[in-house]
């Protein structure tokens, strides 16, 4: 359903006070925000949350109404001919109608869903990443505006992985992918959670409070609150798969 025309691996980070979105809406209070990534031969939208891992598929029947932030660039399959693509632009989709206009053609066309057989989304990966990095930075930021004290942060009963980090760094976020991987991998029995807090300066608040000197920094806590490890300075991916075990081991 999505095809992809390039694969931009490299997380970027962009100082934006706001993230694009496309808006899904289901009859609820406030609309999903995140990626259209296209319709299914099922009729299934699916669509990446933010804040969510993996995109997730809805029943195209139920969708109210589907808004994007620019038009994403599709091949519309109908059911008269579903081996041909036609290519377009889409804009959105409201009371079981695309709105789609074709290449060549001058105006949109409503699109029923009983007439489609599927929409495949043209995914700009680059823009994908971009989008999701942002959200991810935003959600940081807003994090580490509430609190201040590192111990504000962690969870009761999990083990937690405190990476405080700066837009500055975001960009090489290998070693923070790794700690949210290793938190993402637990056990239910030892559950973990990864805690990404942005940092615009060490003279901030949050800084001052808790002593940073240097960025990056990565706490471990035990599933009882209790500071298993700090790194800072210099640390490898073993380091922080090492601290990891030490904290899930509570010593």
């Amino acid at each position: 359903m999505v095809r992809i025309n390039w694969i931009f691996l490299l997380f970027l980070s962009v100082g934006l006070s706001f993230v694009l979105a496309d808006e899904l809406h289901l009859g609820e209070k406030k609309p999903l925000k995140g990626i259209f990534l296209g319709i299914s031969e099922r009729s299934k939208v699916s669509f990446q949350v933010y804040g969510e891992e993996t995109p997730r598929d809805f029943d195209a029947g139920k969708v109210k109404k589907l808004t994007l932030d620019k038009p994403a660039k599709v091949r519309c399959f109908l059911k008269r001919n579903r081996k041909q693509g036609k290519p377009g632009q889409f804009s959105g989709m409201q009371d079981g109608k695309c709105q789609i206009l074709f290449s060549g053609e001058k105006s949109e066309q409503e699109i029923p869903l009983l007439q489609l057989h599927h929409l495949e989304v043209e995914l700009d990966m680059k823009d994908y990443m971009t989008r999701m990095e942002e959200q991810r930075q935003k959600k940081a930021e807003k994090l580490a505006g509430k609190k201040k004290a590192a111990k504000e942060f962690i969870s009761p009963g999990r083990i937690s992985v405190l990476h405080f980090t700066s837009p500055e760094l975001a960009a090489n976020s290998r070693q923070g992918n790794l700690a949210k991987r290793l938190c993402e991998g637990s056990s239910s029995r030892r559950p973990a959670e990864y805690v990404p807090i942005m940092i615009d300066s060490l003279e901030s608040e949050i800084a001052r409070a808790n002593s940073l000197e240097s960025l990056p920094q990565f706490w471990f806590y035990s599933s009882t609150g209790v500071l298993i490890t700090k790194l800072t300075g210099r640390f490898t991916d073993e380091d922080i798969e090492q601290a990891f075990r030490k904290a899930g081991k509570g010593r």
